[in-house]
């Protein structure tokens, strides 16, 4: 199996994390849920990143426990409404095409020669 093969593998068997500031554990990473293999780092990354290396210094922390669980909410909340939007521009853009490609097939319908004798949609 090649390097390749192994992360598409990765990228088809892994689900969206819950990205919650409150959980059962807080020390402890969760190694049984799968997580987003995307090579950018999410928000929520970023925010404990920030409480660490507040943590790390002997400072207080930029966000408390409810500004934080705000912050990611808000996040995830944005996250959800751009990936819609993101679909909605995706099936515009496809319905678009088939409908110009349609019109572009009937007006060569006819014409000797063509392969394009029968209409595509």
């Amino acid at each position: 199996m090649g390097r390749g093969a192994c992360s598409c593998c990765a990228r088809t068997c892994t689900v969206q994390s819950n990205q919650s500031p409150c959980s059962s554990a807080p020390c402890t990473p969760n190694l049984t849920t799968p997580t987003p293999t995307s090579p950018q780092p999410s928000y929520g990354d970023l925010l404990a990143h920030w409480q660490l290396k507040a943590a790390l210094r002997g400072e207080a922390p930029p966000y408390d426990a409810g500004q934080l669980s705000d912050v990611v909410d808000a996040a995830g909340a944005t996250t959800q409404a751009l990936t819609k939007l993101e679909r909605e521009a995706e099936s515009y853009w496809v319905a678009e095409y088939f409908r110009q490609a349609a019109r572009w097939a009937s007006s060569y319908r006819g014409v000797p020669g063509c392969a394009l004798q029968h209409p595509i949609v």
